[in-house]
């Protein structure tokens, strides 16, 4: 009995000491790939309209010139994702610039409804704002991801809301 235990013991001890090493040999891409991929990301969320993945691009110190903050932002969201819409995301031109943690990313943003609505839903050149922040790899690793601090361009959306 007790050489089960510690046979089990060991076992766990190896699998764990695997497990970490195995997440230490997995690098991130470089922050341009980190970045296209979190764009791809929310466009996907959007035409899901999966509000758990959208928000989770967004840094929990969101504010921007418009006023909007974390908590804004999240009411916006969520009402979005409740419309009939089904929305198609279009990221035009995005021109990438990192300088350290911090990054923006100019495009323009085009969502149009696939149900056929003559009008685009939203037709705007952004500047997103990006922040590489603590972040958790499997629960357990600290690692660094790219997040949403901000967002410029949204003064005429606003308006039409």
């Amino acid at each position: 009995m007790r050489m089960r235990l510690i046979v089990c013991l060991g076992l766990a001890v190896l699998i764990a000491a695997a497990f970490y090493y195995q997440a230490a040999l997995n690098r991130q891409p470089p922050d341009t790939e980190q970045i296209v991929a979190l764009l791809e990301k929310g466009q996907f969320a959007v035409e899901r309209k999966d509000v758990r993945a959208a928000f989770s691009l967004i840094s929990r110190d969101y504010h921007d010139s418009v006023g909007l903050n974390y908590t804004s932002v999240r009411a916006y969201i969520v009402d979005a994702m409740r419309s009939d819409a089904q929305p198609d995301v279009t990221i035009m031109r995005p021109a990438i610039r990192i300088k350290g943690d911090k990054a923006e990313v100019e495009a323009r943003v085009l969502v149009t409804d696939l149900k056929g609505a003559e009008q685009p839903l939203f037709d705007h050149d952004l500047i997103i704002s990006l922040r590489k922040e603590k972040a958790r790899k499997y629960l357990i690793f600290s690692t660094h991801a790219w997040r949403i601090a901000a967002v410029e361009g949204l003064q005429g959306v606003m308006s039409e809301f």
